[in-house]
């Protein structure tokens, strides 16, 4: 198994809620070797089935998955495309595009909340995809070894179908099952929000 480092490409998505900046990252794997600061439709990330994306879609293809569950008051603003040398934390940037995207849901943001999805990896790693202040108010943790239905279907759909899945794992190997979703307060951000009212 490969060691928990970022890359060999690196995602980084940027996303307002209720007035504040968050973001997530995701390894992924570069089409070639593009020079710092391309054009962003002339850089392509790898599928899974090795099959080239431009940037921009395949940015899009996340963030439009990603909306259904945010609410329409927030917004997926941009994402930046990085790479690491290997067994390096030294990321070099590559390009970046705009995605003004919008949230889905009807429905307030629910401020400091925070989902984390967890999934199991190819070579035994664990990948996870969190999203802070969306519409969610649960507090529980669910089983997604099981198809769970609605929105989670089509999360799973996206991280683990060849032909839509663009993440990795830390380790470097693709999603090949879900395991579980959490959900509760994310404490550091309910500090920050609340600490002066």
């Amino acid at each position: 198994m490969a060691s928990n480092l970022p890359g060999p490409g690196e995602l980084r998505f940027y996303y307002t809620t209720a007035g504040r900046i968050h973001s997530q990252r995701f390894n992924v794997r570069i089409d070639g070797n593009p020079e710092p600061g391309v054009v962003d439709t002339d850089v392509s990330i790898l599928r899974r089935d090795d099959i080239p994306v431009t940037f921009p879609d395949a940015a899009d293809s996340w963030a439009q998955v990603f909306k259904g569950f945010l609410a329409t008051e927030s917004s997926i603003d941009y994402c930046e495309l990085w790479r690491y040398a290997p067994g390096s934390t030294d990321g070099e940037f590559i390009s970046v595009t705009a995605l003004g995207v919008n949230g889905l849901v009807a429905t307030s943001v629910n401020p400091a909340h925070q989902q984390t999805f967890t999934f199991r990896t190819q070579e035994g790693g664990v990948m996870k995809i969190i999203m802070l202040e969306t519409t969610s108010t649960s507090n529980d943790v669910t089983s997604m070894a099981v198809a769970p239905g609605g929105i989670l279907d089509t999360l799973l759909d996206f991280v683990i179908d060849p032909e839509t899945s663009i993440f990795l794992g830390r380790d470097t190997s693709h999603i090949v099952a879900g395991l579980r979703r959490s959900q509760g307060q994310n404490e550091k951000l309910y500090r920050k929000i609340f600490r002066n009212q």
